[in-house]
């Protein structure tokens, strides 16, 4: 996926639980909540995406940007 809709954000998502749902919230209005699985898979997702990062695997796309 190579959607990049703005410069990425430098400050990280409020996250909470509400009502027996994960929710986040953001800079400029970020926000949405999700099943507990859902929230779980997305933090997979995220800690994945972190990683590739980590590895090198991101750095041109992200130096790009910057």
């Amino acid at each position: 996926m190579s959607f990049i809709p703005h410069p990425a954000y430098s400050e990280p998502m409020h996250v909470s639980a509400e009502d027996g749902e994960v929710v986040i919230m953001g800079p400029h209005g970020l926000s949405a909540s999700f099943t507990p699985d859902a929230a779980a898979e997305s933090a997979r997702r995220l800690l994945a995406a972190v990683a590739e990062i980590d590895q090198g695997k991101g750095r041109l796309e992200r130096e790009s940007r910057g």
